[in-house]
């Protein structure tokens, strides 16, 4: 009989330690990984992240940075020579961005998390000429 007990609860406290956890995974839905379509991911989660902050659901932003922060490590993967310096450049600059959202979201500071998209938006913008065919 006590054996039972420690094991209804060996499972009780198991399935209670999951249940304390604040931070939600977002759900991705799976693409194939050629630079542009990693491209138009990171633009389909841009407008994400703005539709969140005009939600003001800064949790959200905070739990994406990550994911988007991986897309942009894999944007120039496959990319040859002289076009994947162009790219990284910009990466160097929108990972640096990608941070700052992600510290300011993460702290709550709506204001500053807004100021930093659009900047992460206009950055954004110098990654279309590299990828023409993306379009969405």
């Amino acid at each position: 009989m006590k054996r039972l007990a420690l094991i209804a609860l060996g499972f009780l406290v198991m399935f209670s330690a999951g249940a304390g956890c604040k931070r939600k995974t977002p759900k991705i839905e799976p693409f194939q990984h050629t630079p542009d379509n990693t491209h138009r991911r990171i633009q389909e989660l841009s407008i994400k992240l703005n539709d969140a902050i005009e939600r003001n659901d800064l949790r959200y932003v905070h739990d994406m940075m990550t994911y988007f922060n991986g897309l942009l490590r894999s944007l120039s993967v496959d990319l040859p020579g002289e076009r994947k310096q162009r790219i990284n450049a910009v990466i160097r600059d929108l990972t640096i961005i990608a941070e700052q959202i992600d510290n300011s979201a993460g702290r709550g500071n709506q204001a500053a998390t807004e100021a930093n998209l659009i900047k992460l938006v206009e950055k954004l913008k110098e990654l279309e000429a590299e990828f023409p065919h993306a379009k969405n």
